[in-house]
């Protein structure tokens, strides 16, 4: 007993580490990337005017950005000012956020793949799409954040995760699917009629932030508004774009866009180091390219035996996950 107490506390020694230097190297990474994209994407003034709006009292000139980001980089600005104070409390919102969300993600894939998410967490931070991600200050970085730190309370069991799921949804409307997440990881495990009906009454309260926006939303609607509720309703929207909507849509699209995102960049050093050595012949290119298609078939085998493995194991986490992840990938595969 006295050993197994021993190692217990050597195991929370370590893990009071792991903490540390996570934040450490995010930390690091906020200050090496902090300003690093000088002039934003075009969605960030809507972003930030929402949020100035907001907090003036004022209803928004457009309810197009959910508000939440644009609030906390409205706030930040009177605090940093400077020539460019909207610009300068984006990136410091990401900054702050970024060291936290490699934590996040550390803790939230230990409670599903064990130990091994101490290298899923390093692998995740240094994408280069979450670093180029971390110099934009629009919303996702701190979408990132607060799906993480929702899941993380869903896998607690902590009824503070429909808070969390709540923020997420005027984060970004797609937060909306963690409240479902939240309310059916509840019903699984809930075991008396009285803790099912809190879980409802806890999902329905979680809603109202987004039913409230959207209302306005539907109360301020002219012709012409621009919003992303066209791509469901209106032609306008996809002409809006130089590349058809069969050009930029599908499911296969988006899956090799995932590889691409995800696992494309833990080949992509070794390929173009050996091309920087030598001229790559046609043979070799050929064969770099059935290597990447071989890689593409196994991430989408591992990754479907995977999840029905763990449901057969009742690892309800997963299904979780999913309940997020397969709206998200189906509405921006399809629209």
């Amino acid at each position: 007993q006295i050993e197994a107490q021993e190692i217990a506390k050597q195991e929370q020694y370590f893990e009071i580490f792991l903490i540390a230097a996570f934040l450490a190297f995010g930390i690091y990474q906020s200050v090496l990337y902090f300003g690093h994209q000088v002039v934003p994407i075009s969605d960030f003034p809507d972003i930030v005017r929402t949020g100035h709006e907001l907090l003036s009292f004022k209803v928004p000139t457009r309810f197009k950005q959910a508000p939440v980001v644009g609030i906390l980089q409205a706030l930040l600005s009177h605090w940093v000012g400077g020539q460019h104070p909207d610009l300068t409390a984006g990136w410091l919102l990401n900054a702050i956020l970024h060291p936290l969300n490699l934590v996040l993600l550390w803790l939230v894939g230990k409670r599903i793949v064990g130990k091994s998410a101490i290298w899923f967490a390093i692998i995740a931070i240094l994408n280069y799409w979450v670093i180029y991600m971390l110099t934009e200050p629009i919303i996702e970085t701190s979408l990132l954040f607060f799906s993480l730190l929702t899941f993380y309370l869903i896998f607690k069991r902590s009824s503070w995760c429909y808070v969390l799921a709540s923020i997420t949804t005027v984060v970004r409307y797609e937060g909306a699917a963690l409240i479902l997440a939240a309310f059916v990881i509840d019903m699984i495990y809930c075991k008396s009629k009285r803790e099912r009906i809190r879980a409802f009454l806890y999902s329905a309260m979680a809603i109202v932030p987004l039913a409230l926006w959207l209302l306005g939303t539907v109360l301020t609607w002219k012709p012409g508004t621009s919003h992303y509720l066209n791509v469901l309703f209106t032609k306008e929207y996809a002409e809006g774009f130089a590349d058809s909507v069969k050009d930029r849509t599908g499911i296969v699209r988006h899956m090799k866009l995932l590889w691409t995102v995800g696992f494309y960049p833990l080949f992509r050093l070794a390929t173009e180091a050996k091309g920087n050595f030598e001229k790559l012949t046609v043979g070799q290119i050929d064969s770099i390219k059935t290597f990447f298609s071989f890689s593409q078939i196994m991430a989408i085998a591992a990754g479907v035996f995977g999840v029905v493995y763990g449901l057969y194991e009742r690892q309800w986490k997963i299904l979780a996950l999913l309940i997020f992840f397969i709206p998200y990938f189906l509405l921006h595969a399809l629209y």
